[in-house]
């Protein structure tokens, strides 16, 4: 059944009450026209079967002093946020009321400021990684007040992390890392990156994006890094293959992978290095060393950016781990990815790894499988790096460890197993 009218509205506020349930519904509406008639049609959905269903119409007077709309949070840090809203009143010098606290908390138990003009406030003093509400409130004067605005619910960024630090991306993505698409600033929370094992070898363990399609603009994100003591790098495994495969291959003519960084916490973006079709990585993986030293803010993020040209082709896997930053150690240990093993018998095989830095000498230890990290010395190796073990014990399984001997420099970390 439907119900049509007229009825002027200048400048009523419609309140629909519902006769049977004693409800309105669904609920105050505000017209917007400042002028004129409305036509209000109401449409039955078969459910009610009562004949000579009412309904009643009551209106009142807008409101005298309107609340703030298109409430947002502009920016946020780990101990602070900073809104945004829209003065829906013609005064553009309205005083505002401002209340905020833990999420949920009860309005009226937060804290309350009032400012004037400014449709704006920075909020200080928040707790690192924590869930607010934030409430605005209208006051147009002569102790006449606008209903309440909010909550507006938002969470502060976790602390900035001080280095020496590694994701190993054990766990997809590491905590507090992000993704985003965009094609000069990350936005959103979802992209092409995706957990995979290094260099298409097992299926968990490092980051993977596909370089295949055209427009892609894929982004994997850092936490953020307190820098502000200097002197520090970035460290990192990268592979490239084809897809579904170990195989080697190259990036395309009009893609990239781009090492980003953000000294303001993820607004603006440059770049620190790029893998492209003249600098592709092995399918075996490349350790890179990148010098931060003289960067210095305490709000930095870093990313891996992957930018797709116009044409597809070439269907490539790009893999990532072992993201580090890191004070520059005095003894560079031997590149992580590169210790592999050949010519296995029952008693013996052939152990080889890369040099890491300018070291010569090495130590390694061959032992029992998931015994873990050495936690003694190794035996010796100078001036090579392959070594062959015949002390082997048939159908027994083991895991090798090798760590640089940098003499006055003491000893790198052992890279293994």
């Amino acid at each position: 059944m439907k119900y049509g009218f007229m009825m002027d509205l200048t400048p009523m506020l419609p309140v629909i009450l519902d006769e049977y349930s004693g409800t309105v519904v669904p609920g105050p509406i505000t017209s917007s026209h400042s002028t004129g008639a409305l036509t209000f049609v109401f449409d039955s959905d078969g459910s009610t079967t009562r004949s000579g269903y009412e309904i009643e119409i009551t209106c009142n007077p807008a409101p005298s002093c309107l609340a703030p709309t298109e409430l947002v949070v502009s920016q946020f840090t780990s101990q602070s946020m900073t809104p945004l809203w829209t003065d829906a009143n013609s005064d553009s010098g309205t005083e505002w009321n401002i209340e905020w606290g833990p999420a949920d908390f009860t309005r009226g138990d937060g804290t309350q400021e009032s400012i004037i003009s400014a449709l704006t406030y920075e909020v200080t003093g928040l707790t690192p990684n924590t869930s607010y509400d934030f409430y605005v409130q209208a006051n147009c004067g002569g102790g006449d007040t606008s209903s309440w605005t909010g909550p507006l619910q938002f969470t502060t960024s976790p602390a900035p992390i001080v280095p020496d630090y590694t994701n190993n991306f054990s766990t997809y993505p590491g905590e507090n890392w992000s993704e985003g698409t965009g094609e000069s600033t990350p936005s959103g929370t979802y992209s092409g990156w995706m957990s995979d094992g290094f260099g298409n070898v097992g299926s968990t363990g490092s980051a993977r994006v596909e370089i295949y399609f055209t427009g892609g603009d894929e982004w994997l994100i850092t936490p953020t890094f307190d820098l502000s003591s200097g002197g520090y790098e970035i460290n990192l495994d990268v592979a490239l293959t084809d897809y579904y495969s170990t195989a080697a291959d190259v990036i395309g003519s009009d893609d990239a992978v781009y090492l980003m960084q953000s000294t303001d916490n993820g607004v603006n973006w440059t770049t620190l290095l790029t893998w492209d079709a003249d600098n592709s990585p092995s399918n075996t993986g490349d350790n890179v060393t990148v010098d931060i030293s003289t960067l210095t803010s305490a709000t930095t993020k870093f990313a891996l950016f992957m930018l797709e040209g116009s044409s597809s082709g070439g269907d490539v896997s790009f893999y990532v781990d072992n993201f580090s930053v890191r004070t520059p150690p005095s003894c560079f240990s031997p590149q992580s990815n590169s210790l592999s093993v050949a010519n296995v018998t029952g008693s013996s095989v052939d152990i080889s790894w890369a040099q890491g830095g300018t070291e010569t000498d090495y130590q390694y230890v061959i032992q029992d499988a998931g015994t873990g990290e050495p936690t003694g010395a190794g035996i010796a190796v100078t001036g090579a790096t392959t070594a062959t073990v015949n002390t082997l014990t048939a159908a027994t399984d083991y895991e090798i460890y090798v760590r640089s001997n940098c003499d006055t420099n003491g000893f790198s970390a052992w890279a293994g197993p």
